[in-house]
């Protein structure tokens, strides 16, 4: 019998519609997979090309599928006082509008976005973290709210904190992690907004949620849920050395 050959090409057309973080997942261009023929075993060759117009949360699914990776990024934990603080506020703001609204415990101020990480290199970042240069304390200060087109946050007032941003930044940027190309905005998100929505925050915009001394930052992990994302703690950086 002659020989056959059989191509098809898959092409994967997805949203590029990111939910507020920069994406630094470096997707395969195309991959092949080739079906010898043997005695009678047809061979076929499927090219899978990954359109660059894709979703966030798909292209993060797709680069799971190719490889065991993890979803991270660092930054500050709240104390008790202020996260009470801020519940308290969000109690009666939640009935006056609907929005996708971040739990209180998932709260926190991001000091650098990684992205998609392998699992088998964990160990890796840690190390490159740990080198971070030390540091005195950090006063943070949460106070006043913003209405964005997107974005319902509270202000993060706290000028020490670009200086550790950077340097997470730098040290990051020694794996081959993407250097941030926007200035540093410290802010807690308190919901994701979809459809505009008619909502007043005239009369608490000026809130202040409290202070703290920030003495160290942390490395945490994301992973989806049912109601969104999880954020759990990986490794905690003191700013002592």
């Amino acid at each position: 019998m002659g020989r056959k050959v059989i191509k098809t090409e898959i092409g994967f057309h997805l949203d590029n519609a990111a939910g507020g973080g920069a994406m630094h997942d470096d997707l395969p261009q195309a991959s092949a997979r080739h079906f010898h023929r043997a005695s009678g075993v047809e061979r076929a060759r499927q090219d899978v090309t990954v359109v660059q117009d894709v979703s966030e949360r798909n292209r993060v699914a797709y680069v799971r599928m190719l490889s065991n990776t993890m979803r991270l990024f660092t930054g500050l934990d709240l104390p008790a006082h202020v996260a009470a603080a801020i519940e308290k506020l969000l109690e009666t703001l939640r009935p006056m509008a609907r929005l996708r609204w971040t739990p209180v415990e998932n709260l926190h101020v991001t000091t650098k976005f990684i992205g998609e990480w392998p699992e088998a290199r964990l160990e890796e970042m840690k190390a490159a973290l740990s080198d971070v240069p030390g540091r005195a304390s950090i006063s943070v200060a949460i106070r006043g709210l913003e209405l964005k087109p997107r974005l319902f946050w509270a202000k993060v007032h706290a000028p020490a904190l670009a200086d550790l941003a950077r340097d997470i930044d730098t040290a990051a940027a020694k794996l081959g992690i993407a250097p941030e190309q926007r200035a540093f905005n410290p802010h807690l998100t308190l919901a994701r907004i979809g459809k505009p929505v008619r909502f007043d925050i005239s009369r608490v915009a000026a809130a202040d949620f409290g202070s703290f001394e920030a003495d160290r930052f942390f490395l945490y992990l994301s992973k989806p849920g049912s109601g969104g994302s999880v954020y759990s703690k990986l490794a905690e950086f003191p700013f002592a050395k």
